[in-house]
């Protein structure tokens, strides 16, 4: 099966064709960047559609990072209905929702082709309760509660390291029994994922996307308290709203950028802001990776993906200096290189009794496989040969 996985982001717009049966490989995939505002994404797509090979195209997948009710299943068919529904839950997700719903829309209107929503959700839903529910009157816990994202890319990296670290790596996807590990994801969003035997057991992200570690232009967890005061101080709530989601992280802390490759030169010349912004992001990191730790009772794999360390010894250094106390120790040499980190790269030292390894993330080639169960109402052979590692019942 041939799926086009289309994955919005705030301001980009990442696609790729994935054939299903990994029987092709050389098929079109980019990123087309610097995106401001729906109209422009919905102009953009419409350009990206043209261009395209749709003779070979089964089904269409739209990454959609929340689903609102929806959330707990993998994927649907892309509906009116639906489309109604992610428009009515916008300031769940306002980075991101409204960019979803702007491809969705386009590819409807331009093809016949199936479109589904894939939900960034749906891995978490293996989450205990005492997890996912906040210590609010019980009544109310049950419409606010925690959720979880970033399943795409949580789920594929641990797919990705099952593969690589079971049966020394022949191809068997099954984690071992009792496997640990806790999956750290950094782009300009952030969220850690304690996987247990191949399911999600914990994530820092709660009800929204907002939730948990400092991020790029998110604030993260705070005070709620912060929240009132602002309202109170005559901040209206689409204005708290936007100073949270846009203006925070390391955009609000450092005063000049959300982006590390600005952000890391500055605090190297002594610039306080900056240097203070990517001391406090760590930190939270710090934090997280003792907290999934006792969740999980012990880690025995510590998995980074994500654009800020893929490319940076720098930042992931800076991450992962002062985990000595977990026994978890960074290889220098291994992690000082230049290049970008395409692939899986291990780079923990002989003395860390936990690995630590770069990860790539697929989400596109995860969304595709969602598809295929939606479209064909089966399992791909990857989820067949590991129900564990994200099964996707629809219960």
């Amino acid at each position: 099966m041939i799926v086009l996985s289309l994955n919005p982001g705030s301001g980009s717009l990442r696609y790729r064709l994935v054939d299903t049966t990994g029987d092709l490989t050389s098929l079109p995939s980019g990123m087309v960047d610097r995106i401001v505002g729906e109209d422009r994404l919905a102009e953009e797509t419409k350009s990206l559609l043209k261009r395209l090979p749709w003779e070979i195209v089964d089904a269409i997948a739209v990454r959609c990072v929340h689903g609102g009710r929806y959330w707990a299943i993998p994927a649907c068919k892309m509906t009116p209905e639906v489309l109604r529904h992610l428009e009515s839950i916008f300031p769940l997700a306002p980075l991101h929702l409204p960019s979803d719903v702007a491809v969705a829309r386009t590819v409807m209107q331009s093809t016949d082709k199936p479109v589904h929503a894939v939900f960034d959700s749906s891995f978490h839903r293996t989450i205990d309760e005492v997890h996912w529910r906040y210590p609010i009157p019980y009544d109310l816990g049950e419409e606010y509660r925690s959720i979880g994202f970033h399943g795409l890319a949580h789920e594929s990296v641990a797919l990705a390291w099952a593969k690589l670290s079971s049966s020394g790596g022949n191809g068997q996807h099954a984690p071992s029994h009792g496997s640990k590990w806790l999956s750290l994801h950094f782009g300009g969003g952030a969220s850690a994922c304690a996987v247990v035997d191949g399911e999600s057991r914990w994530t820092t992200m709660g009800m929204t996307p907002l939730d948990g570690l400092m991020m790029s232009t998110r604030s993260g967890s705070i005070d709620p308290a912060i929240v009132l005061s602002m309202i109170r101080d005559g901040r209206s709530p689409d204005e708290v709203e936007r100073l949270l989601n846009r203006e925070s992280g390391l955009k609000g802390v450092s005063g000049i950028s959300e982006d590390t490759r600005d952000l890391l030169p500055a605090a190297a010349e002594g610039d306080v802001r900056p240097r203070l912004a990517l001391e406090m992001y760590a930190n939270r990191v710090r934090q997280t990776v003792g907290a999934g730790i006792a969740v999980m009772g012990g880690c025995d794999a510590l998995l980074l993906s994500g654009a800020l360390v893929k490319d940076s010894a720098e930042f992931r250094h800076r991450l992962l200096n002062g985990l000595d106390c977990f026994g978890i120790h960074l290889d220098d040499r291994k992690n000082d290189r230049d290049d970008e980190l395409r692939e899986v790269t291990e780079l923990s030292s002989r003395h860390s009794s936990t690995s630590i390894a770069f990860v790539p993330a697929d989400e596109e080639k995860q969304m595709a496989r969602m598809v295929e169960m939606c479209e064909w109402g089966r399992t791909s052979s990857m989820q067949r040969s590991h129900q564990g590692v994200g099964s996707h019942d629809h219960d």
